[in-house]
């Protein structure tokens, strides 16, 4: 609404302005030059807020449509060599979508720089674009669509530049178009096309290293050191734009010595007055002002423009934030994400959310992100994954049981980003031996299933259902890996704690025949009570001559000796069977209990 709304002003403007100059015959070639097509706005804007989708015709133009009139197409226009965009017939002009496409096939290099804004040092205001404008059309000078273009971008106007050079083609056009989405920065830069631009003859360099900032700071910033003469020569309000942009990606980089040598090319007074190079300054005054800066930048938290960059470079130089902010701007980066189909906003989006907002992209938003159309690139998809090894690692590590129990469920959840990656079977292994720690069987299992070190994990499980006497589980895990001895042993010890004859005879042939094996098996027999260890095994413990086992072995023989005696039956003689049966009787009768 509110450009909609600038967008009307600016229309009146120039309305009212060419009303106050038009004179003579040349005053209805002007207006029907100037005059925009409301309904043509309306769409525009509409396109731009993202209500309606625009159309992209495959064919040309018929030649019978008309177009866009301009000044130019009065009759004393300058000659063809002078404009030679608008000498092309009618019929081989075409619609161009409103987004610039790399696939538009033109020559990226024209006649001329496209960004040569020497022509636009006097522009400050609409008034003084009013005042160049009429001058142009006095002095018949170029007075086209893409030097009105550059105008427009030389005030920061991008949108209405965009308009300016909507159905127009070339090189030239195509350049500048791309320009005001730059500069605009509400989609990702065509990093590519700036590329091959900046190589064609005397073109600057400037441009592509600005696009640049969105995926490469560092190396951005080391062109920008050989750029800044040409930053300087910009107009003043274009220049306002860039360094807007620059300052807080070269701060975020690092490079402060850039960032202050960028801001030196404004007075005082040009900073005070206006917004975005006060921020600018806030920005740099964070690396010595102290809590007085501190508590400048926090007031940017409020405004949503600087929120991002305020949050950033707050959490930057170690200032605790509030979450709501963190969340608010996650939130904001999210949805670019969701939205965007280009690598490089993807990349910014990311850089945002993994690293400058601290705690936030937790398991949850990570496995959200991962699950994103526009993450499904192999660079975006490691990252995402590299980001998510590092909170689960940090959550297995924890003291917290509750940090330990949140990164077992994400492993869980999220095991698709662990796929093909080194650090998945670690993460698994320590998630499995963690929840054997925890007694957490089941767990402990799922993790082992998934991880190449499994034996030692299943000896670790084995261990664990001993100690909480889960018979029926070692039993599956002895039945699992029959060729690890440590398992057998402890399934042949629960064999006879639980008098599971079958089980131990199973287990026998795996047992390794030492005094500690042997030794312990005669021990829990003993201790069971249940003397179903086979006679051969206690012959064998006997043999052992260590002094240590030796002395087990006498005190489980004489165990075994008592044991024995007392399950021994006992013979009733018939004599004694009637007697027996009368205290039994007794000891059942409630009266003779009271009377006892």
């Amino acid at each position: 609404m509110n450009r909609a709304f600038r967008i009307s002003l600016l229309a009146l403007a120039f309305a009212s302005g060419d009303l106050a100059f038009a004179e003579g015959t040349g005053k209805q070639e002007r207006d029907l030059g100037e005059l925009p097509s409301s309904l043509d706005r309306f769409v525009q804007n509409a396109i731009d807020e993202g209500l309606l989708t625009p159309a992209t015709p495959d064919k040309e133009e018929p030649a019978n449509e008309p177009r866009k009139l301009t000044p130019s197409d009065a009759p004393s226009q300058p000659p063809a060599e002078a404009q030679p965009e608008l000498a092309q017939p009618v019929s081989a002009r075409r619609i161009v979508p409103l987004r610039p496409k790399q696939a538009v096939a033109e020559a990226v290099c024209s006649d001329r720089d496209p960004y040569d804004f020497s022509a636009y040092h006097t522009l400050r205001t609409y008034d003084d674009l009013l005042a160049w404008r009429r001058s142009a059309e006095a002095s018949q000078a170029d007075n086209s669509d893409a030097a009105l273009a550059r105008a427009f971008i030389s005030l920061g106007l991008n949108e209405e530049a965009r308009l300016q050079l909507d159905g127009v083609v070339g090189p030239e056009a195509s350049a500048l178009r791309r320009l005001a989405y730059l500069m605009e920065g509400r989609s990702a830069p065509d990093v590519g096309y700036f590329r091959e631009q900046a190589a064609c003859p005397g073109v600057s360099g400037l441009w592509y290293t600005i696009a640049l900032l969105s995926t490469d700071r560092k190396k951005a910033a080391r062109r920008l050191d050989d750029e800044i003469n040409e930053f300087r020569r910009l107009p003043m309000q274009l220049r306002i734009e860039v360094a807007a942009s620059m300052v807080p990606a070269l701060d975020a980089a690092g490079e402060r010595l850039l960032a202050s040598k960028t801001m030196a090319n404004f007075t005082e007074t040009e900073i005070a007055t206006s917004t975005r190079l006060s921020f600018n300054k806030a920005l740099l005054d964070m690396h010595t002002g102290g809590a007085v800066a501190e508590a400048r930048m926090r007031n940017y938290l409020s405004e949503e423009q600087f929120r991002e960059d305020a949050l950033s470079s707050l959490l930057r130089h170690g200032y605790d934030v509030d979450r709501e902010y963190k969340e608010d701007v996650a939130g904001t980066v999210f949805e670019d994400i969701r939205k965007s189909g280009e690598a490089t906003a993807v990349a910014s989006g990311l850089d945002t959310m993994l690293n400058d907002l601290e705690g936030v992209a937790g398991y949850g938003l990570t496995l959200q992100l991962a699950d994103l159309p526009a993450t499904q690139t192999p660079r975006a998809h490691d990252r995402i994954a590299t980001h998510f090894v590092s909170l689960a690692r940090e959550g297995l590590e924890s003291p917290d049981l509750l940090d330990n129990l949140e990164a077992m469920d994400a492993l869980l959840v999220g095991s698709s980003l662990l796929e093909n990656r080194p650090e998945g079977d670690q993460l698994y292994a320590r998630a499995a031996a963690r929840a054997v720690e925890l007694g957490l069987q089941n767990l402990a299992g799922a993790f082992a299933s998934r991880t190449d070190n499994a034996e030692e994990l299943a000896r670790a499980r084995a261990s664990l259902a001993f100690r909480t006497l889960d018979h029926e589980a070692l039993r599956v895990i002895a039945k699992n890996y029959p060729d690890s001895e440590g398992i057998a042993r402890l399934a042949a010890l629960s064999a006879v704690r639980t008098g599971d004859k079958a089980l131990l005879v199973s287990m026998e042939p795996r047992l390794k025949r030492d005094a500690e094996t042997l030794v312990s098996l005669i021990e829990m027999d003993a201790a069971s009570r249940h003397w179903m260890v086979p006679e051969r095994i206690y012959a064998a413990a006997g043999e052992f001559e260590e002094a240590p086992y030796q002395a087990r072995v006498r005190r489980v023989a004489a165990l075994r000796e008592k044991g024995t005696a007392r399950q021994m039956p006992r013979n009733y003689s018939m004599a004694e069977i009637g007697t027996a049966l009368d205290r039994i009787g007794q000891s059942l009768d409630p009266k003779s209990r009271e009377a006892f």
